[in-house]
């Protein structure tokens, strides 16, 4: 838990901290009030990580992470067609697995990753879903059902809320003659949700550590690292040649501007690493895969759906051993920290030269298999060893050698 004098929620690893384990959603709820002030404004999405990493099982996370997993699949094919059917759907499912970047990380990580992008961005599709629906059910229940998702959505996360909710009053500005008064009300909660995240004082307090504001650089090799992000640009172009972008440009109003928000938040606010642009990816997808049907004719869809599954299938299985050697390997170490019998230093080489092997390789790192290492930070010796002796020692290990432990040090 946070404790309420703490820096923030990397203080439990300190020598002299106060360590109590979350051992209920209450805990959790109040570990997330302490920490709205200190790490960030994340409140909802990060009780529900501090809850399953306190009360759960890895493997029972992993069920629920695969059905908030079917639940955004679904939303994506039901953004993107009017009458799904077999092709489409395989089309969507095949595109999210080949040509979403970092899935490894942001949907198939650890607890935080995947409540915080996954979670989120389910979340974030379901609302875009129930807003589009707003025009034409205007019952009480459902307007305030919708209502109450929003305040819930918008608070979630930033990455995703910040882009939506400038597109959402654009939306209002754009349709001001047209526009039903839900719509106002609706939008008008997910802004008041996204500015709870984002007026948090931890925010500001931790700023500076995610580059600032500026032009950031780096966050253009994250997109040119992204292979939907390309399709789509390219898409963009060929719409332009064809002169039909503007239509789609109007035809996708909500959709478009959120990405152009986003892209602007990351490009010049703040950029933290490749999986803030887990948003722009998932609005890339959406929009590529409903350009698509407007220039390819059913013949070429069928030979690319063929071709993407074909994809698909052939890597699921090499992907799937990788993920399993990796968590095989972490699992041997553990296993050796467990049985260090005093020692403080343990041989963490085979862990570490797979994790390696696995970032060396651009396809696997990140995309289809999240890695971390022992080296150069002993945040993760501390945080290993408060987790194996339930708080009461930081030092169960404290040196995790990415080669063989020397006799001496036996």
């Amino acid at each position: 838990m946070v404790e309420e004098d703490a820096n923030s929620y990397r203080s439990v690893a300190e020598d002299n901290a106060v360590r109590r384990p979350v051992a209920s959603l209450g805990d959790a709820l109040q570990s997330q009030a302490n920490d709205y002030t200190k790490s960030n404004g994340r409140f909802l999405v990060h009780t529900l990580v501090q809850f399953f990493c306190g009360t759960t099982d890895m493997r029972l996370f992993v069920v629920f992470n695969s059905l908030v997993f079917a639940l955004f699949t679904w939303q994506v094919v039901r953004l993107t067609y009017h009458q799904p059917g077999v092709m489409e759907v395989l089309l969507a499912v095949c595109s999210i697995w080949l040509l979403l970047p970092h899935k490894g990380m942001t949907f198939m990580g650890n607890i935080s990753m995947g409540v915080n992008y996954l979670w989120a961005g389910m979340v974030t599709l379901a609302f875009i879903m129930l807003f589009r629906r707003l025009k034409t059910n205007d019952s009480k229940l459902f307007v305030t059902s919708v209502t109450l998702l929003a305040l819930i959505s918008g608070s979630l996360q930033e990455s995703f809320s910040i882009g939506l909710g400038g597109a959402l009053v654009l939306y209002l500005m754009w349709n001001r003659k047209t526009v039903a008064g839900s719509e106002v009300i609706v939008t008008a909660a997910y802004v008041a949700g996204c500015l709870i995240c984002m007026l948090s004082p931890a925010n500001f307090n931790r700023f500076d550590d995610i580059d600032g504001m500026g032009f950031h650089v780096r966050s253009l090799y994250g997109l040119a690292s992204s292979p939907v992000f390309l399709l789509f640009t390219i898409m963009l172009v060929v719409m332009q040649m064809k002169k039909r972008l503007r239509h789609f440009f109007v035809g996708n109003f909500l959709l478009m501007t959120s990405l152009v928000m986003t892209l602007l938040f990351v490009l010049f606010v703040a950029y933290n690493g490749r999986h803030q642009l887990t948003f722009v990816n998932v609005l890339s997808l959406i929009l590529l895969l409903r350009g698509w049907q407007e220039l390819a004719c059913q013949r070429l869809r069928h030979i690319i759906v063929a071709v993407l599954l074909s994809l698909s299938v052939v890597s699921y299985y090499p992907i799937l051993k990788e993920r399993k050697n990796y968590y095989d390997c972490y699992e041997s170490l553990v296993q050796r920290v467990c049985h260090t019998e005093g020692n403080t230093v343990v041989d963490g080489q085979e862990f570490e030269q797979l994790g390696q092997r696995i970032r060396n390789n651009y396809l696997l790192d990140c995309n289809y298999v999240l890695t971390f290492t022992f080296n150069n930070w002993d945040f993760y010796e501390r945080a290993l060893s408060i987790y194996l002796t339930n708080g009461l020692s930081n030092a169960l290990v404290t040196t995790i050698l990415p080669e063989d432990t020397p006799e001496y040090m036996k």
